[in-house]
C-alpha cells in the first residue's frame, strides 16, 4: 500500500494570520472570540496562550481562570477565507482530489499526482514551499496511507516540514501517542476513556469490541479502527460541479415564518437555475453561522433527483429543522445543489403529482422571463 494522502496544517490558524498583520501579536497570549461574554466559546487560541493550558471550545470564563488578561480577539472571517483561497490554488496545482476545511486544514488525494512527482516527498515540499511563499504562514504536512494517520502526522510540532508514516507502519505510529491526538473527540469520550484508565491509543484495544460500543456506541467501532491506524473515511472532491446560494439575515428575520420564506427563496433561485440547465439536483447541502460564530451543517439527498422549487423546499425545511437545534439567532445560510443529472422532457401516460408540478414550475418560468422575476411568486413569498 503506497502513502496517497497528505493533510497540511496550519498551526494556530487564525493567530498566525492575525499575527502576519500585526508583527506585535505574536509577542502576546491571545484567544478568538465573537464577544466578551463570561460563556461565550472561545474559537481558536495563540500559541502562548496555549502554553497556559487555554484549549479551543472553552468558554471565556474558563480561560480567564488560566490567564485573568487575556487579550480577546474578534474573529476576521475575510481575512481567513483569503488566506484559505491562496492554500487551495496552491493545492490545485498538485491535484484535482482535495478537501479544504475552514480552520486552515486540507487533506489532498496524491494517488493520480505521483505519476506528475518523483514521490509523496517531492510532493510535501513543493506544498511547503508554495504555501510559505504565497501565504507568509508556515504548514506542518502530514503523509500518510488514510486521513486520521496524515492529520495525526502532522500534529507534531517539529522543525521539519513534513512527516511520513512508512505504510504498514500505522499502528506502530499511534499506539504509544495520547489519546487527546485523536481528531474531533468530544471531551465526555477522552473524559470516558481517562475513567477506564485509556490514557495510549493502543490502550483502546483492551476494552474489546462488545465493550467499546456498550460505553461509546456507534463511536465505539470507529476508535477500535482507528487504535490500529485504520482510517476508512474517504476525501470528497471539492471540484464536483455545484450551484450555491448564500443568505445573510438580520436578527429581525430570525422569526421562523420569515426563515421559511427566505428559505423558500433559496429554493426558488437553484430550482430556476436547475431547470434552465436541464438537469435536476440529487444533494443539498445546508448550512450555516449562528450570531455567535459557531456553524451547523447538514446533507441531504433526493431519489429521485428534483429541480422543482416546491421539492426542493420540502428538502431543505426538514433539513433545516434537523440541523439546527440551538437557539441562537442565524446570521447566514449557504445551499448548495450537487450530483446533477439530465432530465427529459416528455409526455407522462399518469398525470402524476411530480409532472404536474414540473409543468407548473415550466410555466411559471415562461411568465417570468416574460414580464420579469416580481410578477409571480408563491404565497410563501410574501412575508419577504
Amino acid at each position: 500500500m503506497d502513502a496517497g494522502v497528505i493533510h497540511i496544517n496550519i498551526p494556530f490558524f487564525m493567530a498566525s494570520v492575525e499575527s502576519l498583520l500585526n508583527k506585535r501579536m505574536s509577542r502576546m497570549p491571545f484567544v478568538f472570540s465573537s464577544s466578551h461574554s463570561h460563556y461565550s466559546p472561545v474559537l481558536d487560541v495563540s500559541p502562548l496562550a496555549y502554553e497556559m493550558g487555554i484549549r479551543r471550545g472553552m468558554t471565556l470564563g474558563e480561560a480567564r481562570r488560566c490567564a485573568r488578561d487575556i487579550v480577546v480577539v474578534r474573529p476576521e472571517s475575510h481575512r481567513y477565507l483569503k488566506m484559505i483561497g491562496c492554500i487551495e490554488k496552491v493545492i490545485q496545482g498538485v491535484t484535482p482530489v482535495y478537501e479544504v476545511l475552514p480552520t486552515g486544514e486540507a487533506y489532498l488525494n496524491i494517488k493520480g499526482s505521483r505519476w506528475l512527482f518523483k514521490s509523496e516527498e517531492d510532493i510535501a515540499a513543493i506544498l511547503y514551499r508554495s504555501v510559505y511563499e504565497d501565504t507568509g504562514l508556515r504548514p506542518r504536512i502530514g503523509i500518510g496511507t488514510n486521513k486520521l494517520i496524515s492529520r495525526v502526522a502532522s500534529s507534531f510540532f517539529y522543525d521539519e516540514a513534513f512527516i511520513k508514516v512508512v505504510p504498514g507502519e500505522e499502528e506502530v505510529f499511534v499506539s504509544p501517542l495520547s489519546v487527546t491526538i485523536l481528531p474531533d473527540l468530544d471531551r465526555w469520550v477522552v473524559e470516558r476513556l481517562f475513567d477506564y484508565n485509556i490514557f495510549r491509543v493502543g490502550e483502546i484495544r483492551r476494552l474489546g469490541m462488545e465493550n467499546l460500543y456498550t460505553i461509546f456506541g456507534k463511536i465505539g467501532r470507529t476508535l477500535e479502527l482507528w487504535a490500529r491506524g485504520i482510517d476508512t473515511g474517504g476525501i470528497v472532491s471539492q471540484n464536483i460541479p455545484f450551484l450555491r446560494e448564500e443568505l445573510s439575515l438580520s436578527y429581525e428575520e430570525n422569526r421562523w415564518d420569515v426563515l421559511k420564506s427566505r428559505l423558500f427563496h433559496i429554493s426558488s433561485s437553484i430550482g430556476f437555475e436547475l431547470r434552465r440547465k436541464g438537469v435536476a439536483a440529487g444533494r443539498f447541502r445546508l448550512a450555516g453561522v449562528y450570531a455567535d460564530n459557531l456553524t451547523f451543517e447538514g446533507y441531504t439527498g433526493a431519489r429521485p433527483a428534483v429541480n422543482t422549487d416546491l421539492s426542493i423546499f420540502r428538502l431543505l425545511k426538514n433539513l433545516f429543522f434537523r440541523i439546527v437545534r440551538r437557539r441562537i439567532y442565524v446570521k447566514s445560510i449557504v445551499v448548495e445543489a450537487s450530483l446533477f443529472c439530465p432530465v427529459f422532457v416528455q409526455g407522462e401516460l399518469v398525470d402524476l403529482p411530480s409532472s404536474r408540478e414540473f409543468r407548473l414550475h415550466s410555466a411559471i418560468d415562461s411568465i417570468r422571463s416574460r414580464f420579469g422575476e416580481g410578477s409571480i411568486y408563491f404565497g410563501i413569498e410574501s412575508t419577504v
